[in-house]
């Protein structure tokens, strides 16, 4: 596959896009996390934030629920098997059809968006064997593009895209993950000494399957909610009985390594907080990233 470029047509319609759908001021919010982080709470609450201070907000999810989010929501939990890249289309064709029906007509409409998973998802749970696309970085340079344009139509102070705050960068997370993995001895993928699920040439591909429609789209700031995965099947085996084929301690392990991973490659307006301790507590680190993006 032939490496895809950013052209300049490209840029003109991400600048046409948003100036048509500068209606209002919004927001686009990503909540990323393994199972049992409390990602989907948080969501939940985010959006009755944004709700109490008058504003229009919708909380959505991927898989969705069109009949394709049904389908790859039905794969997760063990309902029927499929080649992985069989997987990572049928996830972006979710990731699409969702966009489309959902998530550009509330944006055009200048309401909020806070989406329970997005590509990063995508990315850190089916990009173990997927191989050649599209560079990280080509793709990474996209979102700086995006970002700048964001800037420059709302230059009048109502839209920020850079998020400044408390929350730890992506590469001083890994930094820090490494120094302790190395202090105690153990491997960084919950001991089992394997490669993180995700690669470069894997995030690479389903990044290409997604092209045309993220070119349109970048999210404003993704929020990714770090908890040790044990602490997430604690969480998990308390409050259901069925669980997903993801939802073990080794699995839960390796896919944290793989969005952390996935943020190193893909780090702009990537936030990660730490999301041990009460609900009410994780909620103000959240209200205190949305805080340097919105001016009270």
């Amino acid at each position: 596959m032939a490496e895809i470029k950013i052209s300049e047509l490209q840029e003109v319609r991400f600048a046409e896009f948003f100036l048509q759908t500068q209606k209002e001021f919004y927001m686009f919010i990503v909540i990323e996390g393994i199972d049992g982080s409390g990602k989907s709470t948080q969501a939940q609450r985010l959006g009755q934030f944004f709700q109490s201070r008058g504003e229009k907000c919708i909380v959505t999810r991927l898989p969705s629920d069109n009949a394709i989010g049904k389908l790859a929501r039905a794969s997760s939990m063990g309902q029927f098997s499929a080649e992985r890249e069989a997987l990572a289309l049928l996830y972006a064709a979710d990731m699409a059809q969702h966009f489309h029906e959902e998530i550009r007509p509330a944006l055009e409409r200048g309401d909020h968006i806070i989406c329970d998973r997005w590509y990063f998802s995508t990315l850190a749970y089916q990009g173990r064997v997927l191989k050649n696309a599209v560079s990280c970085d080509e793709f990474a340079e996209n979102r700086r593009i995006q970002a700048g344009f964001r800037e420059r139509a709302y230059a009048n102070g109502q839209f920020f895209n850079t998020l400044r705050g408390g929350s730890a960068s992506p590469a001083e997370s890994c930094r820090q993950r490494k120094e302790t993995a190395a202090s105690s001895g153990v491997a960084g993928n919950g001991g089992t000494g394997e490669r993180p699920a995700a690669d470069d040439d894997a995030i690479s591909r389903i990044l290409a399957y997604n092209q045309n429609m993220l070119a349109r789209c970048s999210p404003d700031a993704v929020l990714f909610f770090d908890l040790p995965p044990e602490e997430c099947m604690r969480r998990i085996s308390a409050r259901r009985t069925e669980t997903s084929i993801y939802e073990t301690t080794a699995k839960l392990h390796r896919l944290r390594e793989s969005f952390l991973h996935v943020f190193e490659r893909l780090p702009e307006g990537v936030h990660i907080i730490n999301s041990a301790g009460s609900e009410d507590e994780v909620f103000e680190k959240v209200l205190e990233v949305v805080r340097g993006v919105l001016r009270q």
